[in-house]
């Protein structure tokens, strides 16, 4: 990750002042304070520092609070300004953040399905048709929330009449899974991303 540092002076990496300015001039002002942290409260050790400042950095990041990020929130507005409930549209976004992690042009099973829900045959064809209709690209993420708003109101209307039932991020995670998605076996982490995104 920062081997190239390591080698290129060790003894600078001992510098707060030093590690401040070139991580604030290389855009990664984060690792700053986490090595300032790290070499402010660092005992000697046999470990070399490289692996030492590693570890440490992978520690802290890991550590991190789960953020939401702009696709999400971007998603949410989009779903919810379409007439869902925000528990609704959580319940939505929970199946997108394990179908493709909101990535539009992501392959899954072994490359035949596509993009944010991961559409494949028919529904793949019908991605690519209304992409080329609105004169966009396919992998163009309001293009792909567009259509699957689409394939609620024509196609998929059995989905999205019975995700109007439901009043919790659970339930909603759990028809739009079935109703929407198909797949072939259940990840529960489909509701944990829905209650997280309904905070």
């Amino acid at each position: 990750m920062l081997e190239a540092e390591y080698k290129y002076n060790l003894e600078k990496l001992y510098d707060p002042e030093y590690i401040s300015d070139y991580y604030a001039n290389n855009n990664v002002q984060s690792k700053s304070s986490l090595l300032r942290e790290y070499l402010a409260n660092s005992k000697k050790s046999d470990v070399p520092i490289s692996e030492r400042i590693k570890s440490f950095i992978t520690f802290k990041e890991k550590s991190k609070p789960i953020t939401i990020s702009n696709k999400v929130k971007e998603a949410m507005d989009f779903f919810i300004q379409k007439g869902l409930t925000k528990e609704q549209a959580a319940g939505i976004l929970g199946n997108l953040q394990v179908e493709s992690n909101l990535n539009t042009t992501a392959w899954g099973d072994n490359n035949t399905s596509y993009g944010i829900a991961q559409w494949n045959k028919d529904r793949l064809d019908g991605l690519h048709a209304f992409s080329k209709i609105r004169n966009k690209p396919t992998h163009d993420f309001q293009t792909q929330l567009e259509y699957i708003w689409h394939e609620l109101n024509t196609t998929e209307r059995a989905a999205l009449d019975e995700l109007l039932k439901t009043n919790n991020p659970v339930d909603a995670a759990r028809v739009f899974a079935k109703k929407f998605e198909r797949m072939k076996e259940y990840n529960p982490k489909r509701e944990i991303y829905a209650k997280m995104f309904n905070a």
